[in-house]
């Protein structure tokens, strides 16, 4: 597991596993690109198991034909794919694992996850990546703003900034907090043009955007902001945890949540 960069804690949990001693259910919680793939698939290889990543189109005979697969195999469900019915179609499969089978369980949070299956798993969490430890990553470690790192602050959100302009992102989030108040509902929607909800590659990765605006809000309310930005720095902290629920499609939900963040600027800019 020499891949991942820290984790200390949770890579010696992991790799403290044998075959007799895993847990027939785990669940692995962090912030996307913390590298949950990268150890699930790890874990497996060492312990010599076949690696199966459930699918979202999965069927009742999918989950038949696994539980009663002879090889031992690791199943992987990245949780915030399924909606509530597609976890309850799969919660006799985590709650009575086949004899071969382990369960690993992949959240960004447990947030949208069904009590009766995260109770049903041992939980490992995620470290919060230091500085130094992104820098250590990064081809051109100069760039390593303390604005940058707060936005690109795991492994794979580094990789998705060096197709981006994060710079050219920070400031549309600075902007969009100054101004969101002061503008037509017409020009805050031209917001979700600004944004990959798709394979828009000329535009704003969907994540990093977040983390932007949430970096941008928190800003301009610490730097002697209004309510206004208090409230939008709330409304987007609770979006972070929303969009996490990957069934909703992703232009919906911007739309749904810039619609929300005008509607809290102008009103708390008329209440003013």
């Amino acid at each position: 597991m020499a891949a991942i960069v820290g984790q200390e804690k949770l890579r010696g949990a992991l790799d403290s596993y044998r075959i007799d001693t895993m847990p027939k259910t785990l669940m692995l919680i962090g912030e996307p690109g913390c590298g949950k793939h990268l150890l699930s698939k790890a874990l497996a290889d060492r312990l010599s198991l076949a690696y199966v990543v459930i699918s979202d189109e999965m069927t009742h005979d999918d989950l038949i034909s696994y539980s009663q697969s002879p090889t031992p195999t690791m199943y992987v469900i990245e949780i915030s794919k399924f909606s509530e019915k597609q976890q309850n179609q799969f919660l006799k499969f985590i709650e009575e694992p086949a004899k071969c089978a382990f369960v690993v369980v992949l959240a960004d949070s447990e947030v949208g996850v069904l009590p009766t299956i995260s109770n049903r798993c041992l939980k490992l969490f995620f470290e919060r990546y230091s500085d130094d430890q992104l820098k250590s990553l990064m081809p051109d470690p100069s760039k390593a703003t303390p604005d940058f790192l707060a936005v690109c602050n795991t492994p794979g959100r580094l990789k998705a900034a060096e197709s981006q302009n994060v710079e050219g992102l920070l400031s549309l989030c600075d902007s969009i907090v100054a101004n969101i108040g002061k503008t037509s509902w017409a020009n805050a929607l031209k917001l979700v043009t600004k944004v990959n909800c798709g394979d828009e590659n000329d535009r704003f990765d969907f994540d990093l955007f977040f983390n932007a605006l949430e970096l941008a809000a928190f800003k301009a309310y610490k730097n002697g902001g209004t309510d206004a930005d208090l409230a939008i720095y709330e409304l987007v902290n609770k979006a972070k945890k929303d969009k996490a629920n990957k069934s909703i499609a992703k232009d919906n939900f911007m739309l749904s949540f810039v619609t929300s963040m005008w509607k809290e600027a102008n009103h708390e800019a008329d209440r003013a």
